[in-house]
């Protein structure tokens, strides 16, 4: 719901801050947000247009950090699984093995 031509505008902000994507928002501070807010007004921004922007940039940040909490929950859920599987090959084994000794 950002409007069409505020890359174009207000890019350059962005640039200047260092922002290479909106992961860069998921950890940005408060100081960091209101020092964006000054340079995107400085750039022309008028306050609506501030608080779109800040809006969109701190929603797309939380979505980009939730997707890779779940990456890593889908990570850690499938190491577990492998790590049960290994177990229970490793206890069938020596449940055969044990067998073949009686």
């Amino acid at each position: 719901w950002i409007e069409a031509g505020f890359a174009a505008s207000f890019g350059s902000v962005f640039e200047e801050l260092g922002a290479e994507d909106v992961s860069d928002f998921a950890d940005m501070d408060e100081e960091g947000i209101e020092d964006l807010k000054g340079q995107l007004t400085e750039a022309g921004a008028n306050d609506a247009q501030v608080a779109k922007i800040v809006a969109a940039m701190k929603l797309s940040g939380e979505a980009d950090e939730d997707a890779a909490i779940l990456a890593d929950a889908k990570a850690m859920q499938d190491a577990a699984a492998a790590k049960a599987k290994a177990d229970a090959e490793a206890k069938a084994k020596a449940e055969a093995e044990a067998k073949a000794k009686l």
